[in-house]
Formats: C-alpha cells, sequence, structure tokens
C-alpha cells in the first residue's frame, strides 16, 4: 500500500519536529527492529529433552551412570541457559 504525497509530507513534518524536540528518541526510533533469536531457550530446552532422553534410557537399562549424568547436566546446565536467555530477552517483550 503506497501512501501519498501529502500523507509522506506529513510523516516526514513529524519526523523533523521529532528529531528537534527529542533527539535521543528519534535516534532510537531509527535504528532497524533487533530480530530476537531465542537460542538459550531453545538450548535450554534440548538441553531438558537430552535429559530426559538419558533418564529413560537408565530406568530401561537399570543403569545408573546414565540418570546421573542427565541429572548433573541438568542441574548444571538448565538453569544458566536459561538465565542467558532472560539476559538476551529484549525490554519491549
Amino acid at each position: 500500500m503506497a501512501l501519498e504525497n501529502h500523507e509522506l509530507s506529513e510523516l516526514n513534518r513529524i519526523g523533523l519536529a521529532l528529531l528537534k524536540d527529542d533527539p535521543e528518541l528519534a535516534r532510537k526510533l531509527s535504528k532497524p527492529i533487533r530480530c530476537t533469536c531465542h537460542f538459550w531457550m531453545a538450548l535450554s530446552y534440548a538441553t531438558l529433552a537430552v535429559c530426559a532422553l538419558l533418564l529413560c534410557m537408565g530406568l530401561a537399562l537399570r543403569d545408573v551412570t546414565a540418570p546421573m549424568a542427565g541429572g548433573l547436566a541438568l542441574m548444571t546446565a538448565y538453569p544458566l541457559f536459561l538465565v542467558m536467555a532472560k539476559r538476551r530477552r529484549p525490554l519491549t517483550e
């Protein structure tokens, strides 16, 4: 949908007025919107899934080392990944 000339000139006037009144806000608004990557959240859930798989394997094989490894990984890595995901989240969400 294309804008008409008077709409474009009105937007330009509003932009110039904003730049004059609040240059800091105009600078923030002129930056491109950053794509939020949920890498750390996905990594934490992948760790949780692998640990659950290790638990099931350990229970099926009646071996205690697999659940121990899964529990240890879950206790160390999962909270770390969730903290990293929370820190990376933008303030606007």
